[in-house]
């Protein structure tokens, strides 16, 4: 049974912040202007212009994350959470390295796309629809380049969100807006025989 989850930082989590040296590089404007190796919605390559930026951990807690969500499309692993879910990141996009804090961290940029949703809500049982016949990897992006986590279509070794849950890595919250056997097929609004 297919499930599609959005994916958000755990209230309690680390925020990474791109530091005061790089904002020029990392700004949208200058991330045109450096090849764009920062502009992971388009799901494309950046293996060949890859250029870590420095970033450092806002606020700092006692417990390091283990996933950080950057921002709506871009999650960064660190080392520990890469080797255990390498599996499941080779299947869905590539990664590049990114240290910071003193370690080692990899940027995950998601190289598969999922079609736009069908419906006007994005809660189940409201109408929403999401096309997943051709969908056989865990993490893939919407049109506009939002990451998502989908279960059931991969073996459970390949599954994202239930391999995060399972090894316990923190950062990540999933809310479900989309499963597969439960949902209210959306009807388009009658038109105005009128107009």
């Amino acid at each position: 049974m297919p499930r599609v989850f959005q994916i958000f930082s755990q209230p309690d989590c680390q925020y990474i912040e791109v530091a005061e040296s790089s904002q020029g590089f990392f700004r949208p404007e200058s991330r045109r202007g450096s090849g764009g190796s920062w502009a992971m919605d388009d799901g494309k390559s950046k293996k060949d212009k890859w250029k870590p930026v420095e970033l450092y951990v806002r606020n700092p807690l006692d417990t390091p994350s283990d996933i950080y969500k950057f921002n709506a499309n871009t999650l960064i692993f660190e080392d520990r959470a890469k080797r255990i879910l390498e599996s499941i990141i080779e299947d869905c996009g590539e990664v590049y390295y990114q240290p910071f804090e003193g370690r080692m961290h990899h940027v995950f940029n998601a190289m598969k796309f999922i079609p736009a949703p069908q419906g006007d809500d994005d809660f189940p049982n409201e109408g929403l629809f999401y096309d997943l016949k051709d969908v056989s990897s865990s993490l893939v992006r919407l049109p506009w380049g939002t990451i998502v986590a989908i279960s059931g279509v991969t073996p459970p070794e390949l599954d994202f969100k239930l391999q995060v849950e399972k090894a316990n890595l923190n950062g990540l919250a999933f809310r479900e807006v989309w499963d597969s056997e439960n949902y209210v097929p959306y009807v388009a609004p009658a038109e105005d025989e009128d107009e």
